[in-house]
This record gives C-alpha cells, sequence and structure tokens, in this order.
C-alpha cells in the first residue's frame, strides 16, 4: 500500500511539474506579450469592449481591472484581480489553461463566458464579439 501511495505521488508531482513547464513556455517578457496580443488590437473593438467593460465588469473588476470595483467589498469573495502577475489557471470542465503571467485572451473569454465559483456566467447576456471587444479592452489594460 505504501508503494502505490508513494508511486501516485510521484506522478502528481512530476503531473504538475509538467503543466508548470507547458504554462510558463509562453513569452515571458512583457514587449512580447504586448506585441502578440495588444498591438495587433482592432481600435473599435476595443473602444466598444471599454464601455461593456465600464458598464458591467467594473463594478467588481474595479477601473483598472484590480478587483476593486465598487461592488467588490458586497461580495463573499474578493474578484480576481485581472492585472496580478503570476501562474493562473482557468478551469472548465476537464479543461485547464494555464497561463503566465496574466491571463490570455482564451482565458479571459472563458470565464465571462462560463464563470466560476465567485463569477457568475455571461454567455447569455453577451454576444461573441462583444466577449472579444470585453477581452480586447482588457488586454490594452494589462499591456498599455
Amino acid at each position: 500500500m505504501v508503494q502505490a501511495n508513494q508511486k501516485a505521488g510521484y506522478f502528481f508531482v512530476v503531473g504538475i511539474l509538467i503543466l508548470m513547464v507547458v504554462g510558463c513556455s509562453g513569452p515571458m517578457n512583457i514587449k512580447e506579450d504586448k506585441q502578440k496580443y495588444a498591438d495587433k488590437l482592432d481600435p473599435a473593438s476595443v473602444q466598444r469592449g471599454e464601455v461593456l467593460y465600464q458598464n458591467q465588469c467594473q463594478l467588481c473588476h474595479g477601473e483598472s481591472g484590480q478587483g476593486d470595483g465598487p461592488k467588490a467589498k458586497e461580495l463573499s469573495q474578493k474578484p480576481v484581480n485581472l492585472m496580478e502577475r503570476g501562474v493562473h489557471i482557468t478551469r472548465y470542465g476537464m479543461r485547464a489553461i494555464i497561463d503566465f503571467p496574466h491571463y490570455s485572451p482564451e482565458s479571459l473569454e472563458l470565464r465571462m463566458k462560463h464563470g466560476n465559483d465567485s463569477m457568475p456566467t455571461f454567455k447569455d447576456r453577451f454576444t461573441e464579439q462583444e466577449l472579444k471587444d470585453i477581452t480586447n479592452y482588457i488586454l490594452t489594460l494589462l499591456y498599455p
């Protein structure tokens, strides 16, 4: 029994290490991230996204995405600080996305569509284009 537990622990540690390497293999440099995402955004999409973000998202996430909006204090769990650097894990069903140093566009859209423990789902409130517009605006906050 002890050997089985040791083997399971070994595979768990190896799995975590693989996830960390895969998750951290993307651009580690803010300048590279900006070139990959923010520099390629459609200005009209960003402008539409800013209006949607200010009307819907900033109440919880704050004007600059730091999780300090006016409604944040009323919530049982603090909203995510979208500006925080680190390893971010987004899960939906059996799917997991690991991002570093910031959330990827795919993760942001997935979180908005499906929510999580502390965030409601918005897939019925926003169109696909609106979700992309909000994501594009958030990317301009991440990579000014």
